[in-house]
């Protein structure tokens, strides 16, 4: 018998951690994310992580405080790769002063 259920899409992810500068801290770059017009958060609200979706396009960002660092996730849900310029971008802007270094990982 063959099964009913639908199998999930596959979704490109990126992965990784944005470093902070000596002596910074990231708190801007989460509160660009939380107040800007451009994501809304989605989710169950957590002090820790949490779940952004772009208004424009298809797919989610979770930001996850990892000490003094934050690691984030981006499932790009229509694969064109515009949610995770859109997730890099807004990184740039709003913590251009306070990023040390962003590691990446293609899945």
């Amino acid at each position: 018998m063959a099964s009913t259920r639908k199998r999930k899409e596959e979704v490109a992810r990126i992965q990784g951690f944005i470093q902070p500068r000596e002596q910074t801290s990231l708190r801007d770059v989460w509160r660009a994310f939380v107040t800007g017009g451009t994501w809304e958060r989605v989710g169950k609200a957590s002090r820790r992580i949490a779940r952004f979706r772009h208004k424009r396009y298809r797919g989610q960002v979770r930001l996850e405080w990892w000490g003094k660092a934050l690691r984030f996730a981006v499932e790009d849900a229509d694969t064109s790769g515009r949610i995770g310029g859109a997730f890099l971008g807004h990184v740039q802007r709003h913590g251009r002063s306070a990023v040390d270094r962003m590691d990446l990982q293609f899945r």
